[in-house]
């Protein structure tokens, strides 16, 4: 028996809590099974299929705007799959920093994946975990090694993050100075 009577109440619920991302697994956590979701998203347009049981709601009349911010994010991981976190120029767009957009979030993760990604998830695998931060239900890779992986990004712009970063309190100065001087360098 579930706690939640239908399934549009559930789906309302997980996507207020998680970033507007609704992933079929919540949906059995809830009671609810699998088929139940994608019967959901056939017969009403404010659920769209991103890939692999995972979906975004648009229904959410009082969501924050930071949900909305965080939604891709949170899709490419729960996508990934457990222990994954976003990295490089992924981190930097999440941070609003060094003008990053990148065509396709970089995902690491640990565990082999074999099934096909979505066009806009650019997956790696590693055989060592890095220290990660959480935020806002986010895993991402430091800012300093993100700063430093995100090749695809301008120099110029990677400095200019730097002192953003440290301005907004997200790095010490000796450790911005550090990373200026490694950015320089390259």
């Amino acid at each position: 028996m579930t706690s939640v009577p239908h399934i549009r109440d559930a789906v309302e619920q997980l996507a207020a809590r998680n970033a507007l991302i609704v992933t079929a697994r919540d949906i059995r956590q809830l009671g609810f099974h699998e088929s139940s979701l994608r019967q959901y998203a056939r017969r009403h347009d404010d659920l769209l299929p991103l890939g692999h049981g995972v979906y975004q709601y648009f229904g959410l009349e009082e969501a924050q705007p930071q949900a909305y911010h965080d939604a891709e994010a949170v899709a490419a991981l729960a996508i990934a799959g457990d222990n994954s976190y976003l990295a490089g120029s992924a981190v930097l767009n999440f941070y609003d920093l060094a003008y990053a957009n990148p065509d396709q979030i970089r995902v690491k993760t640990q565990r082999r994946n074999r099934r096909q990604m979505p066009s806009w998830i650019q997956l790696e695998h590693v055989t060592r975990p890095e220290p990660t931060d959480q935020v806002r239900q986010v895993r991402l890779q430091k800012l300093p090694s993100a700063l430093l992986e995100a090749n695809d990004i301008r120099k110029d712009y990677r400095l200019e993050a730097v002192e953003v970063a440290k301005s907004q309190g997200l790095l010490e100065s000796r450790l911005a100075a550090h990373l200026l001087s490694q950015l320089e360098s390259r």
